[in-house]
């Protein structure tokens, strides 16, 4: 089926002609139209046919559309990103009253086409792709101006130039013929203070001229004065402002698989798993999400090959309990937030290579695998635990099915698992006047058959491995302090399985009614999920070689990733790629230092983030320069409104105000209007 591509431009220019001919020679099977309309705001392109029906607005998302054909025999994606959005840039020139632009080429982009070319004869190989039409786009009428010293300095690139002029630069005058004219504008008039004679002036200026001589002898009273009828601007249609106001510039390489490369700087990202019961809040956003999120778009600007996995952690005994409390699966509940959860982190335009789940059955190979090796290593011990059970309920209680003060800091509403009051982590055992979750009867202490993790044995291995990760990989000192703080106690064998139904199953006799406990579980989520994103999962995961693993996560979560999941990876004893850097954050509390909390619902939560009508972009901005790196910070609506006024509308503001109006001012009175999508609320 053919395919039409419309090309729709305010004024029918040489980039637009060459453009069109350039990708219709390239595909035969598209026909080109190209349309001059003066009231379109900015080039557009409209696709039918072919499986496609699109309006792509601006001259980048165009071409970011024709090189997503080609980048599959790309060498390198992010190269094809730095040709379309950095090959060349505009450099204004002011001398007086006078403002010209001038396109500046990037050397550094250049030299590494330079490079390629030298090489074979076209940017992705032996034939003539879009990504060679977008280079000849952006640079051929620069080179041309200097044109004998670019066959000396870079002598490939003109010879891919003059390739592309043979097909399409003869063929232009004959090609143009095809389309409708564009209506020109009358001319500029002269500048004020300007020389010419009256004869000169354009017809509209001299008209003016005229008529304010005839009403000049009538004028007397200058509130009489006339004033001139205001030039009507082209409106903008209702679906273009809404395209413009859902547009925001995607990386090429989203959605495409990413795999590990010899020749680049291999960066896995990953952030502490939420967990799947409620919904996020902003703590959690800014302590591991979005965290995560600015350091792989910095990786990614740097051009190292990166990838950021994320997901909802989904098993364990809270999942469980809300379960029965809402008399649903614990499956239900889980695809009820995991959705909750996408679309919260879609909002705040956290951008991840794959955001996915660990209820699947990726998670429970991964898992099984993991510990079956580590049974085998005989880094796995048996015991009996005595643990609260209800005979209400007549089933043992697991970490969060029970509740109490804690034995610390007489915190009483402590969860079995962990204490919000003072972060220490507890055993059910331990709790004060403990609870059952489900009916609040008080439990009675029996004994159960567990397995542990031989953290005592494996502990010479991590000490080595903690000494010199955490110098190489520059770890951020709360975590050093509690991973030494761990070590310097002694480590003593750590139970990895619990007595629930909601879980990966332990494939061992005697277990068979077991799951392992979530903190083995939830860690060797980071590598289930990234084999779910992709079957060459290994070359990440099993590279300490060539790839740098680094995590994102709160300081609660420090411990099971500097000491539980790489003493499980350490002891299975198959080439897990380790922890190379660690960044974790204090807590952001609440107004008047209350804690954020999904239990307690304390906090602002990303839902209700969102019905503030507050973009996403100003709460990004906030919790960044609100992190809590070295201490507690704490989130308060008054000083939300004072940083949005006096830092973005007041500095940031003003600067974009005082760009617009100089490039009004000195560049023809430019309509900004479509630029600005309407915004009905302030702030």
């Amino acid at each position: 089926m053919t395919t039409t591509y419309t090309y729709i431009f305010s004024e029918l220019d040489k980039r637009a002609l060459i453009g069109a001919l350039c990708l219709e020679l390239l595909h035969k099977d598209i026909n080109f139209k190209v349309v001059t309309s003066p009231s379109c705001p900015l080039e557009t392109l409209l696709i039918k046919g072919g499986g496609e029906d699109k309006k792509l607005l601006g001259f980048y998302t165009i071409i970011q559309h024709f090189l997503a054909k080609s980048i599959v025999s790309a060498d390198d994606v992010e190269f094809s990103w730095r040709i379309a959005y950095g090959l060349t840039s505009l450099k204004t020139i002011v001398k007086g009253k006078k403002t010209s632009t001038k396109i500046k080429l990037n050397k550094s982009v250049l030299g590494e086409l330079e490079t390629i070319l030298a090489k074979q004869p076209y940017l992705t190989g032996k034939n003539l792709s879009e990504l060679d039409i977008v280079t000849f786009i952006n640079i051929n009428d620069t080179v041309e101006k200097k044109l004998d010293k670019y066959k000396t300095s870079h002598p490939n690139i003109v010879k891919l130039l003059d390739k592309i002029k043979a097909q399409v630069v003869k063929p232009t005058e004959e090609y143009q013929q095809r389309f409708p004219k564009a209506k020109k504008d009358d001319k500029k008039p002269a500048e004020k203070g300007g020389d010419k004679a009256k004869g000169d002036k354009p017809k509209e200026e001299a008209k003016k001229e005229e008529t304010k001589k005839e009403e000049k002898p009538a004028a007397a009273d200058k509130s009489a004065k006339a004033k001139p009828a205001a030039k009507k601007k082209a409106e903008i249609d209702p679906e273009t402002l809404e395209i413009l106001n859902k547009c925001k510039i995607r990386r090429l390489t989203k959605g495409k698989e990413i795999l590990p490369r010899a020749d680049k700087k291999n960066i896995l990202i990953t952030s502490a798993l939420p967990y799947v019961n409620n919904v996020p809040h902003l703590g959690n956003i800014i302590g591991c999400v979005l965290s995560a999120d600015v350091y792989a778009r910095f990786c990614r600007l740097r051009g190292y090959n990166t990838i950021y996995i994320c997901g909802t952690d989904e098993y364990g005994t809270a999942t469980e309990t809300k379960a029965l409390k809402e008399n649903k699966t614990p499956q239900e509940i889980c695809d009820y937030y995991h959705k909750i959860h996408k679309e919260c982190y879609d909002w705040f335009d956290c951008d991840f290579d794959y955001f996915g789940r660990t209820s699947t059955e990726q998670q429970t190979k991964a898992c099984q695998d993991i510990f079956l090796k580590l049974h085998k290593n005989n880094l796995l011990v048996e015991n009996t635990l005595t643990q609260p059970h209800c005979d209400t309920c007549n089933r043992f209680l697991a970490d969060r099915f029970v509740h109490g003060t804690c034995p610390h800091c007489q915190y009483n509403d402590a969860r079995g698992d962990q204490c919000d009051g003072c972060d220490k982590l507890l055993e059910p055992t331990e709790l004060i006047n403990p609870k059952c979750e489900l009916c609040n009867s008080t439990p009675v202490i029996k004994e159960t058959k567990h397995l542990f993790l031989d953290l005592p044995t494996i502990a010479p291995e991590l000490e080595k491995w903690v000494e010199e990760s955490s110098v190489k990989g520059g770890w951020s000192n709360n975590s050093i302090q509690t991973t030494k703080t761990w070590l310097k106690q002694g480590l003593k064998p750590r139970c990895i399985t619990r007595d629930l139904k909601w879980g990966v199953s332990v494939p061992l006799a005697g277990y068979e009614n077991k799951v392992f406990y979530v903190w083995f579980d939830a860690p060797i989520g980071y590598i289930s999920i990234t084999a779910n994103y992709t079957s060459g999962w290994e070359q990440w995961w099993k590279n300490q070689e060539n790839v740098k693993l680094v995590q994102f996560m709160g300081k609660d979560n420090v411990p099971f990733h500097t000491v539980i999941f790489p003493s499980t990876l350490i002891g299975s004893q198959d080439n897990y790629t380790l922890l190379h850097h660690i960044s974790t954050t204090e807590y952001l509390n609440y107004e008047a230092g209350l804690m954020f909390s999904k239990s307690r619902g304390t906090g602002v939560f990303a839902d209700a983030a969102r019905e503030t009508r507050i973009l996403p972009e100003v709460w990004r901005y906030y919790l960044l320069i609100n992190r809590p790196e070295q201490s507690d910070t704490e989130f308060n609506w008054e000083d939300l409104a004072t940083k949005i006024n006096n830092e973005l509308v007041a500095n940031l503001g003003n600067l974009c105000n005082r760009s617009l109006k100089f490039i009004y001012d000195k560049f023809d009175k430019v309509d900004f209007k479509f630029i600005f999508p309407k915004q009905s609320k302030k702030y």
